[in-house]
C-alpha cells in the first residue's frame, strides 16, 4: 500500500529542518508501517538533530524491513516456478 503523501519528507527534506521532518515522517510511520523509506529518512532526520539512540533504532527498523521485503519477493519468484 502506498500512501498519498509517501514521498512528502523526500521532497521537503532540503526546505525543512531535520526535527520538523521527524514529525512528519512518525504519523506516516504508523500509517506505512512496513515503508522502509520512511524509516531511513527518520533515521536521517534524528541523526542531523543529534538525537543518535533513536537514529539507531529507526536505521535497525529500516534494514529490518529490508530484509524482510527482500525475503518475502524471494518467497514470491521461488512460489511462481514450474
Amino acid at each position: 500500500m502506498k500512501w498519498p503523501g509517501s514521498n512528502l519528507a523526500a521532497r521537503f527534506c532540503s526546505k525543512v529542518t531535520p526535527l520538523a521532518l521527524s514529525k512528519v515522517l512518525r504519523p506516516q510511520k504508523k500509517l506505512s508501517p512496513d515503508r522502509e523509506a520512511t524509516y531511513f529518512q527518520l533515521s536521517q532526520a534524528y541523526r542531523r538533530v543529534g538525537r543518535s539512540a533513536e537514529a539507531q533504532l529507526a536505521l535497525a527498523a529500516y534494514q529490518k524491513l529490508i530484509e524482510a521485503n527482500r525475503l518475502k519477493k524471494r518467497e514470491s519468484l521461488e512460489a511462481d516456478k514450474p
